[in-house]
């Protein structure tokens, strides 16, 4: 499958454990994806390829997920 055409996911939460399940139950299902251990590191992956979906944790340090969306 050409990366171009599935769906682009990006996966934000501090606690890696956590992001490294969802991207990998993601990729199993389709889809593309990006992960960023923080609201501003999410922020410098969207600047270069906007997503199609984030998949955020609300609770982090520096800025939370609300703030980012």
């Amino acid at each position: 499958t050409d990366d171009d055409t599935r769906p682009y996911l990006l996966v934000v939460d501090d606690n890696v454990e956590w992001a490294e399940l969802i991207e990998e139950v993601a990729t199993r299902t389709g889809y593309r994806v990006s992960t960023a251990a923080s609201a501003v590191a999410a922020l410098e992956v969207i600047e270069k390829e906007a997503p199609d979906l984030v998949v955020s944790d609300i609770f982090m340090p520096e800025m939370d997920g609300i703030e980012l969306i």
